[in-house]
């Protein structure tokens, strides 16, 4: 039987609660990065990582925590893909969404012109 990945959260609203929640009953091992005690995910994460700041190497000392056989994901698009990146360049870790796809979605006017190019349906261009 192989070893659940430890996943690691950057976030700490109510999808990275519901992530705990669900991976929590899944036995998969789960903590979400915080800085606040009292964020939607602390309150059901006993394996919240709390920082005192949002820099890049806060996340990375949050990313050290998950081990080899870690994975990093996001809660929004919001967080700045090049720290992404900056912690793939000091950590073996998967990070997913990959930031290179990140950079393509968290504009809604690329992501939108991305689909159309691909012919994927998707609602009229702004």
């Amino acid at each position: 039987m192989t070893k659940s990945k430890s996943i690691g959260i950057l976030g700490d609203g109510q999808l990275a609660r519901m992530l705990c929640q669900e991976s929590h009953k899944l036995n998969i091992p789960v903590s979400s990065f915080t800085t606040n005690a009292n964020s939607p995910a602390a309150q059901v994460d006993p394996r919240a990582y709390y920082a005192k700041s949002t820099e890049a190497e806060a996340y990375l000392s949050f990313a050290k925590t998950l081990g080899g056989n870690g994975l990093l994901t996001i809660e929004s698009e919001f967080i700045d893909p090049e720290i992404l990146k900056f912690i793939q360049s000091k950590e073996d870790i998967q990070v997913f969404p990959q930031p290179e796809n990140l950079e393509r979605i968290r504009d809604r006017k690329p992501q939108k012109q991305l689909l159309i190019s691909n012919d994927i349906p998707t609602s009229p261009p702004f």
